[in-house]
């Protein structure tokens, strides 16, 4: 993903099932990787001029925090970094066309609309994007609480690009198998 786009690429793998003392990391253009304590990351991460601080990050945790990473990076990067993951590439014949952004919640479908406190994190995954020319897009679902259930059955199709204004436009619904139907594009 970092051809075309001057984005630099590190790795750090951690135990997911504890708090973060050790990491193991790698950095783009090294051979191999190093066991570094979770003080020597926050030096390394200051050294590629992040602004390390011990301010809590704005953006609230939605269920429960995904891993002991996203623990540290709140408290130790605070709201000076955005921080968002790529949930769904679509390919074509191996390559990619589309990056999707899931997203789910007990609100109804009718009702839910992307919330613009996650903005800063689609502005990220847009210029992204858009500088490999994907297209963006974020998909909901709704999620049943008796019994507990992500209702997959029917998707609202979002499309964010952080050229234009508004930023975010509504698609439409497709069903899982519209959606996942690999001729179909998203604005069909």
């Amino acid at each position: 993903m970092t051809r075309n786009t001057d984005v630099p690429v590190n790795f750090v793998r951690f135990d997911p099932s504890s708090p973060i003392e050790q990491v193991r990391y790698w950095a783009q253009g090294t051979r191999m990787t190093a066991i570094i304590s979770s003080k020597e990351l926050w030096k390394m991460f200051q050294g590629y001029g992040l602004k390390m601080n011990e301010m809590p990050a704005q953006k609230s945790i939605n269920d429960k925090s995904s891993s002991p990473y996203h623990d540290w990076q709140r408290v130790h990067m605070g709201n000076s970094v955005v921080v968002a993951d790529i949930d769904l590439l679509r390919l074509e014949n191996g390559v990619p066309t589309e990056i999707i952004e899931l997203k789910r919640s007990f609100i109804d479908i009718e009702k839910w609309e992307p919330y613009q406190k996650d903005y800063r994190n689609f502005c990220l995954i847009s210029k992204l994007a858009r500088k490999r020319g994907l297209d963006f897009y974020i998909v909901y679902n709704y999620r049943r609480k008796e019994p507990l259930l992500d209702d997959v059955s029917l998707l609202k199709i979002f499309e964010f690009d952080h050229r234009s204004q508004p930023r975010c436009k509504f698609l439409g619904f497709r069903t899982i198998q519209q959606f996942a139907e690999p001729e179909t594009t998203m604005e069909d």
